[in-house]
């Protein structure tokens, strides 16, 4: 006769539903010291993040894309607050843009964020600034440097068989190196 052989199972070890028999692992009051207060965490992140920046900034940062649309949230942000003048950076023809929203913008502003009197917003200043992008990180700092995508070495060779086909010396110098640094 073959001889039976118990099979152990460790603990902890994961088992489908069907094989616990219905049954859910229970959670020891072990595992339960490793949960930490979600709130707590981010409150204590965004104290030292934001420590410098009136929540009036904040506020306008994070809801710069509700105050001036989608299309021109793209290439402006709000970059300062000082004394009820908010500085906006933003990139090429949307400072024109920007220029004549002005009004219809500081009204919208002072009346969302409930702005009266002499704590209004008088005025917005108007910065161009060429690394302003897509704001992610809520005015918090703009001194990103815009980063190259990096591609792979066989579309390198794809690129350096079409720089032969180009006949100028001098741009194919200026390709080269651009693709160098790729």
């Amino acid at each position: 006769m073959a001889k039976q052989v118990k099979i152990k199972k460790k603990i902890g070890e994961f088992r489908p539903y069907e094989e616990r028999e219905g049954r859910f692992k229970y959670i020891g009051a072990r595992r339960r010291e490793k949960l930490w207060d979600i709130g707590l965490v981010a409150s204590q992140i965004s104290q030292v993040a934001l420590r410098k920046k009136s929540p009036l900034f904040v506020r306008l940062s994070m809801e710069w894309e509700n105050f001036v649309g989608a299309a021109l949230a793209k290439t402006t942000q709000p970059s300062k607050l000082h004394q009820n003048v908010l500085t906006v950076k933003c990139q090429g023809p949307a400072a024109m843009e920007l220029q004549y929203l002005i009004p219809q913008l500081l009204k919208r502003l002072n009346e969302t964020c409930g702005l009266y009197g002499d704590q209004a917003l008088t005025r917005i200043k108007i910065l161009q600034d060429v690394r302003t992008s897509v704001p992610q990180n809520f005015g918090l700092s703009s001194t990103s440097k815009p980063f190259l995508k990096k591609i792979e070495n066989n579309k390198k060779a794809l690129l350096s068989e079409e720089l032969d086909k180009i006949e100028s010396e001098s741009l194919k110098a200026i390709f080269q190196k651009f693709i160098s640094k790729l």
